[in-house]
């Protein structure tokens, strides 16, 4: 899997919702960060503005994928 520059990553933004979290962000990054969450057992689902994850999922859970997604070239 190639991951797209840096530059476009940054601005995968993790917010509350009413119903959980939700990490919004082009299509082409978090369609990558979908699968990603998926491995690890997150439980969560696509939708057209970005991930959402239920209220049983932690934030820091959520947190740490993301990071690792956005720093993966930078090393």
């Amino acid at each position: 899997m190639s991951l797209p520059s840096s530059n476009g990553k940054d601005y995968l933004d993790l917010r509350p919702t009413g119903r959980g979290l939700a990490i919004i962000g082009r299509a082409e990054h978090t369609d990558e960060l979908l699968p990603l969450f998926e491995q690890g057992g997150t439980p969560c689902r696509r939708r057209a503005d970005g991930i959402r994850f239920g209220r049983v999922v932690e934030k820091d859970d959520v947190e740490q994928v993301p990071e690792s997604y956005k720093n993966a070239e930078r090393s």
